[in-house]
This record gives structure tokens, sequence and C-alpha cells, in this order.
């Protein structure tokens, strides 16, 4: 059985500790190797800084955010015929938030900014019914990366089709099986 997967994905963290201003510390990837993803980086960085505006405004003492979006295609195939083809397209926020040092985490998969509030209010609840841990908590800023950040290239998008895709799964099953 061959299994073939592609899946680009355009991902973005932030993190910032209050009350200082909120800052965006991006993943691994630059700017110019995202744009080609579901939401845009500057989408996914709006959904961010709301999240954290959100989080301080309710009371945290820091909180980290990461949103991504991917979509992908899956193609297996078992002794030459195409056994699956699945298309998927995910998106997420995930949002751990310091009250102190308790930490509360929660996260959505809807980005509508009622929802981002709820999850917000979710993990401050977390936060506030979990017992302070003495090393919780964002690492100093004098830790954080500084810009330019490097590019770790890990992002390399593929203008597959479902037929290239179906075509590649069967040629690398015929190799496996050699």
């Amino acid at each position: 059985m061959a299994f073939f997967r592609w899946k680009p994905a355009d991902h973005t963290a932030a993190r910032a500790r209050f009350p200082e201003s909120l800052r965006l510390v991006p993943a691994l990837m630059s700017a110019d190797s995202r744009s080609a993803a579901a939401l845009g980086r500057e989408s996914l960085a709006d959904i961010a800084e709301s999240a954290l505006e959100c989080a301080r405004r309710l009371g945290s003492s820091a909180a980290d955010v990461e949103v991504s979006s991917s979509e992908g295609l899956n193609v297996t195939a078992r002794l030459g015929e195409v056994e699956t083809i699945e298309f998927n397209r995910d998106k997420g926020l995930g949002i751990t938030v310091y009250v102190g040092q308790s930490r509360g985490n929660a996260s959505t998969t809807d980005f509508s900014a009622e929802a981002v509030q709820r999850t917000v209010e979710a993990a401050l609840a977390i936060a506030r019914h979990t017992a302070p841990d003495p090393f919780a908590g964002l690492p100093e800023r004098a830790l954080h990366p500084a810009a330019p950040f490097r590019d770790c290239d890990l992002y390399h998008p593929w203008a597959l089709d479902t037929e290239a895709a179906i075509a590649l799964c069967k040629r690398m099953e015929k190799a496996g099986m050699a």
C-alpha cells in the first residue's frame, strides 16, 4: 500500500507579555513563503492580535496564541488501484493564558470575534482554577527571537492536481513493491 500526503500550511504564532505592547513573533517561515495558503498571513496575524488583545483586556498577565490554516490532498493506492482520495481544509486557534503563574489553555476552529473571545474566556477560567506553578510562563523578553527572523525553508507549496497525485502515488507503490 502506498500513501501520499500533500499538505501546505500557513502558520503563524504570536506571543506577548502584558502589559507591554503586542509583538508578533512569526513561526518558522518568512512572510514571502506564506502567501499561497488558505488564509493569508495578514488575516491570521489579525486573528492572533485580536486574541492577545482580548486576553490582555480580560486580565491575563501573559498569553501565547497560535493560529493556523491549511489545505491538502491525501491519496492512497493499494495494488495499483486508488483506495482513497481525501481533500481537507483545516484551521484552528489555540491560546494559552497566564494569570500570574497559573496557566489555562483553550482552542477553537471558529475564527469569528465572538468565538475567539469565548475561547480566551475559557482559557482564563481554567487558569483561574489552576494551582500556580513557579515554572509556568513565557520566556523573558530577552530570550525572544529578534528580527530579522531566519527563514528555515520549511514551506514548499506544490501545485499538484488530483490526477498527478494519483499517478505519483501509484508510481511510489510500484517502486516500493519492486
